[in-house]
């Protein structure tokens, strides 16, 4: 089933405003640190709504922010953007699979794998990766409360 090559953990910040790459596997840049709000792209619809988001044909996401920062250097705004660590999505993803990571209510990130296929992930692989979070979450909010009393 899953067979995932392209994963990462996105977990929220400490005020729950936004997420940032904590984990990732398979991608040529690290991508670690890199910032997504809340309701931007699948990620952050996925971490705003705590729900499943399945996407399985290509979609401009990842290109929109890029043309938007793009954009707003052009017109002598870069000033204003504020410095970013690149994403370390696919350049062409053509299925993407986002799931909540969720301990005691309470959202702790998003599990996120893609693929270059089209139509890669379907319900049976949905249905599999929900059950994963609720251990990733686990194992997140307990080392969370170790670094706490530290």
């Amino acid at each position: 089933m899953l067979n995932v090559r392209n994963a990462m953990v996105l977990l929220t910040d400490t005020r729950g405003q936004q997420l940032y790459t904590d984990a990732r596997r398979g991608y040529e840049r690290s991508g670690i640190g890199s910032e997504m709000a809340f309701g931007d792209g699948v990620i952050g619809v996925a971490a705003r709504a705590c729900t499943p988001i399945r996407l399985t044909h290509a979609a401009a996401e990842y290109s929109y922010g890029r043309t938007v920062r793009e954009r707003a250097e052009a017109d002598g705004l870069a000033e204003s953007l504020t410095t970013q660590i690149p994403f370390a999505g696919l350049e062409r993803s053509g299925g993407r699979l986002a799931v909540a990571i969720m301990s005691c209510g309470q959202l702790i990130g998003v599990l996120y794998i893609e693929s270059p296929e089209e139509q890669r992930f379907r319900y049976d692989d949905e249905d599999a990766l929900v059950a994963i979070p609720t251990q990733v979450g686990t194992g997140i909010r307990l080392r969370q409360q170790a670094e706490e009393r530290e």
